[in-house]
C-alpha cells in the first residue's frame, strides 16, 4: 500500500520531470517559432476572458523584448548558447505569466512595474541663487546732546514768526530797552531766544531791570550775563 509520504514524493517527481521536458521541448523549438506560438495563446487568453487587455499589451510587449534581443544578439555575431537559454528563459517566464502561473509584469531590464510607466519627467536644474553682496555699515552722525539742542517751543516759535534767530551782536554801549524792544532785539541778548524774548515781552512793563528775572526761565545766572545790556527806559 502507498503511504501518502510517498505519494507526495511522486507529485513532486512528475512535476520536475514535466518542468524539464517542457524546458527541453521548448529550447528544442527556435526562438521565433515559439514567439509565435506564444503569441496565439495571448490571443486565446484574451478571448478566453482569462487575460485583460491591459496583460495583453504587456505580455506581447515582452515577446517584443525577447525579439529585440535575438536580432541585436545575431547583428552582433556573437549568438552564443548562453544567450539562446536567456532567451528561453524569459520565453519560459512569459509562457508562466500567460498560462496565469505568475503574475503579469514586464521582462525588460530595469523596468519593476507591471504595467509599462510613462517615462518620468526630469526634475528641473536648481539654478544657482545669486547671495546680494552685504550692505556696507552706515554710518549715523552722532546726536546732538539735549543740551546743544534748541526747546521746541523756541524752534516753533521761530517758524512761525518766519524769522532767524539774529546772530549779530549789540551795538557797542546801546541798551536794550525791555519794555519797548522788539522780539528779535531782546532775542540778540545773551542767553535770551525767540521763547524767552516772547515771554519778557509777555511780562512788560517793568519798574526796575531786576525785574525781568520774574521771567520763567531767567534767574540770577542768566541776568547778570544780560544786567548791563537792558534798561527799563
Amino acid at each position: 500500500m502507498v503511504t501518502l509520504k510517498e505519494r507526495k514524493s511522486f507529485i513532486i517527481i512528475c512535476g520536475f520531470i514535466g518542468i524539464f521536458l517542457f524546458s527541453s521541448w521548448a529550447q528544442a523549438q527556435s526562438i521565433g517559432e515559439r514567439l509565435g506560438h506564444e503569441s496565439k495563446l495571448i490571443d486565446e487568453g484574451v478571448r478566453a476572458g482569462r487575460l485583460t487587455q491591459d496583460e495583453k499589451k504587456i505580455l506581447m510587449d515582452n515577446l517584443a523584448y525577447v525579439r529585440e534581443q535575438e536580432v541585436s544578439l545575431k547583428a552582433s555575431g556573437k549568438f552564443t548558447t548562453p544567450d539562446r537559454e536567456q532567451l528561453h528563459h524569459l520565453l519560459n517566464q512569459n509562457r508562466y505569466m500567460i498560462d496565469k502561473k505568475e503574475p503579469v509584469k514586464t521582462l525588460r531590464s530595469g523596468i519593476v512595474s507591471p504595467v509599462a510607466a510613462a517615462p518620468a519627467k526630469e526634475a528641473p536644474a536648481k539654478t544657482a541663487t545669486t547671495v546680494a553682496p552685504a550692505k556696507a555699515a552706515t554710518t549715523t552722525a552722532p546726536t546732538k546732546p539735549v543740551s546743544e539742542t534748541k526747546p521746541a517751543k523756541e524752534m516753533k516759535a521761530e517758524k512761525a514768526a518766519g524769522t532767524s534767530v539774529p546772530t549779530g551782536k549789540l551795538p557797542v554801549g546801546k541798551k536794550i530797552n525791555i519794555n519797548a524792544a522788539s522780539k528779535e532785539e531782546l532775542s540778540a541778548l545773551p542767553g535770551i531766544g525767540p521763547a524767552k524774548a516772547q515771554a519778557i515781552m509777555d511780562g512788560r512793563p517793568y519798574k526796575k531791570a531786576e525785574d525781568i528775572m520774574k521771567v520763567k526761565g531767567i534767574k540770577q545766572e542768566e541776568f547778570n550775563k544780560i544786567k548791563d545790556l537792558i534798561s527799563v527806559e
